[in-house]
């Protein structure tokens, strides 16, 4: 199993301080965060070489929406794993049209004991 400081979340979340508690809760945990404002700022994100292994997104984003963040970092990182979130649960249903690798739903709002144990069972559980 890898230790969490040297898995990389990539957390896309609009909300300012949505994104900061999720960033927060995360780190506390041991992870390593790089945190994007939207989809645009997330395609510009420097990882220095380092693999991103769970991307973390809301839907609803002005501008390019999550599902298609999600399509075009599938394409730069074909097993990438991913956890969507949304205020709105019919969301859940479009992202399992999303290809094979590991892909999990929240709905808001969550806490972050759910949060941390989705991610966990992202990163853990083999792909399809």
């Amino acid at each position: 199993m890898e230790p969490r400081s040297e898995t990389t979340i990539l957390l896309v979340e609009d909300e300012d301080i949505a994104r900061g508690v999720l960033a927060d809760v995360l780190r506390h945990a041991g992870y390593d965060v790089i945190e994007a404002k939207n989809a645009l700022d997330a395609f510009s994100v420097d990882t220095r070489g380092a693999p991103i292994h769970l991307i973390v997104t809301d839907i609803m984003m002005p501008g390019i929406d999550g599902l298609q963040l999600l399509q075009r970092f599938r394409g730069r990182y074909p097993a990438i794993r991913v956890l969507v979130i949304s205020g709105n649960p019919d969301f859940e249903g479009p992202i399992d049209s999303l290809e094979r690798t590991p892909t999990a739903f929240l709905g808001k709002p969550f806490n972050g004991y759910d949060l941390l144990h989705t991610v966990e069972w992202l990163l853990h559980r083999p792909p399809d």
